[in-house]
């Protein structure tokens, strides 16, 4: 059975795409942790289709691979704020946390928001700096900027004096940071590191077994399945356990199976030993910050902090004239069972029915987690319509609040007056700027979520694409009077059903952008672009040329059409108003009038 002390346990963090999961890959191949399939695989951590084709990760896993005898459990976790509570729970079961920063861009705002975390809870630091094969890399200088970073944290002696490599995830190599640079044996200094800097997990003495929920799954076949570190104690197939809720008496079940990782493989285990972090089967109601012990055994643990969501959308069945055409899945109850599906292992997720009947609020932490999700259920067949988001507001003291965010902007200095104009239109406050080289600045702000929904997208036209957005909770403040954020510009719409014609759409396109292009098809209050003034048009795009019998002195004018708008999922739930919808379909996904006689 494992031992206990050749356990390690490790959560790497770092911002948006700094190599957290590159690095993971390349350890997993060092250590031959894959299969023959998986190894011709690129980033094999990343094995949701949404995380491949975005290039981000977006749930939390673990991996596990055996190094020298020694078992090191890997905590691969996202560096997207809008799935920073995925970081804070699974943090918890880390007993050191490996912080990864780019050799070219150094420490940034996400790696301040997890470095935080760690640092409260007194984990060990250690250090990867990425990217060092790249010609501008200047890896000393990452390492300076992180150790300022972690003393304006607050980081005790023991955690800055931190063990650091310099390594390339894309070249796999590693070598001591502070030693000479070395790159003939591959990432094994790495792994050195973590096996021999990081203490064994600290146990409980108590024989009883004991383990805290930190993480859900779902699977089809074996309903939820609980993910924690165990405590005390040890857990097997067929154990009777009580699973003790915060507030709530005790609940009596029994363990189907019990897992722990392989590389990517969940492999059931005769048991789960104190200090190694298992999965547990066959507990229905299983949730985040339950305690599994023995029946009997009273134990009391602190409950985990789970964040609470800022941004709702409404869910609804799709009644457009187009509703069943391109879609499955359409009945009311099959979207409010997949939803409620959906919240019970992603708890960062709400849903609550509306007064309205057949609709569902669902409540995340952002436009990109409602938006996964989203995608998911499009992909799945689902067929559905979904309203603008809207920011949740709390009470204080009689005092209504809403949630602000830290906006930090990197842009070339002739861009700056077009940034802050936009920003200050959104109510955000300007803090400070900061020069990343002659001809680049770094810009802070400070504004409501409300002002700051879709603010990616618009700061990437107005700078041709060219700067760097990140965006950092900093909880809620004093609400702003008035509507903020909202589409400066009205919208084209259908006046009719029919096929769109481009003797129509080339006169059109003069009043504004065609989201639409010759030959689809379009029913009334479709919107089919945006339009030039602040008032919305109802066009009729389906016109065609007059044919008649009689010759022309002239040639026929060539209509010739403009590029059209194209909205991502995302881009297309902040641009709509309060008065429109999207509709999704597993082929298409359309802008509507939400209250609209067909």
């Amino acid at each position: 059975m494992l031992n206990t002390k050749d356990i390690r346990n490790i959560a790497i963090v770092a911002h948006v795409d700094h190599g957290k999961t590159s690095l993971v890959d390349q350890l997993l191949r060092q250590a031959d942790a894959l299969t023959r399939r998986e190894s011709t695989q690129r980033l094999v951590m990343d094995c949701n289709a949404q995380e491949q084709e975005r290039g981000i990760t977006i749930l939390s896993k673990v991996t596990a691979i055996d190094w020298k005898g020694v078992r090191i459990n890997i905590i691969d976790t996202p560096g997207h704020a809008d799935f920073g509570g995925e970081v804070e729970r699974v943090i918890d079961m880390a007993n050191a946390v490996l912080v990864i920063v780019d050799a070219v861009e150094g420490p940034m705002p996400q790696t301040r928001f997890v470095a935080q975390k760690a640092i409260n809870k007194g984990l060990k630091l250690l250090v990867a700096v990425n990217k060092v094969d790249r010609p501008e890399a200047q890896p000393e200088k990452a390492i300076d900027q992180l150790y300022d970073l972690f003393v304006t944290l607050g980081a005790d002696c023991e955690q800055l004096d931190f063990p650091a490599v310099s390594c390339s995830a894309k070249e796999a190599f590693a070598y001591d940071a502070f030693g000479e640079v070395n790159t003939e044996n591959g990432m094994t200094p790495l792994l050195d590191m973590l096996v021999n800097n990081v203490a064994s997990p600290t146990v409980m003495d108590e024989k009883e077994p004991v383990i805290q929920i930190h993480q859900l799954d779902y699977s089809e076949y074996l309903g939820l399945i609980g993910i924690g570190r165990v405590i005390s104690g040890s857990f097997h197939r067929g154990q009777k356990v009580a699973v003790n809720a915060p507030g709530e008496d005790a609940r009596f079940c029994q363990i189907k199976e019990v897992y722990h990782q392989q590389g990517l493989s969940r492999v059931a285990v005769d048991y789960g030993v104190a200090g190694d972090i298992i999965a547990l089967t066959g507990i229905s109601d299983i949730a985040i910050s339950d305690i599994v012990t023995s029946r009997g055994n009273h134990v009391e643990l602190e409950a985990l902090e789970i964040d609470t969501p800022t941004v709702s959308v409404k869910f609804s069945v799709n009644d457009s004239p187009f509703s069943g055409q391109e879609g499955k899945v359409l009945q009311s109850r099959e979207l409010a069972e997949r939803l409620y599906l959906e919240a019970s292992h992603n708890v960062s997720l709400h849903v609550t029915e509306a007064e309205e009947a057949g609709v569902y609020e669902v409540s995340g932490r952002g436009e990109l987690h409602l938006g996964v999700l989203i995608e998911s259920m499009r992909r799945e067949g689902y067929e559905f319509s979904v309203s603008r988001p809207t920011i949740l507001m709390k009470s204080d003291a009689g005092e209504t609040q809403e949630p602000y965010e830290k906006c930090y902007v990197d842009c070339a200095n002739e861009f700056m007056g077009k940034v802050i104009e936009e920003m200050a239109y959104r109510k955000a406050q300007f803090e400070h700027s900061q020069p990343l080289d002659n001809s680049h600045q770094r810009l802070l702000f400070l504004g409501p979520k409300r002002g700051l929904l879709g603010i990616r997208h618009t700061l990437l036209s107005l700078t041709e694409g060219s700067a760097s957005i990140h965006k950092e909770d900093v909880g809620y403040g004093k609400k702003i009077v008035g509507d903020i954020g909202c589409r400066r510009e009205g919208v084209l719409v259908s006046n009719g059903i029919g096929k769109a014609l481009i003797y129509s759409l080339s006169s059109l396109q003069e009043r504004g952008r065609l989201m639409i292009n010759h030959g689809d098809q379009v029913y009334q209050g479709q919107i089919i672009g945006a339009a030039s003034n602040d008032t919305d048009l109802w066009v009729n795009c389906r016109q065609g040329k007059n044919l008649v019998r009689m010759w022309r002195t002239v040639a026929d004018k060539n209509y010739a059409m403009k590029a059209i708008m194209n909205f991502s999922l995302e881009q297309a739930l902040t641009w709509i108003n309060s008065d429109e919808l999207i509709e999704v379909t597993p082929k298409a996904i359309r802008l509507r009038k939400a209250m609209y006689s067909y």
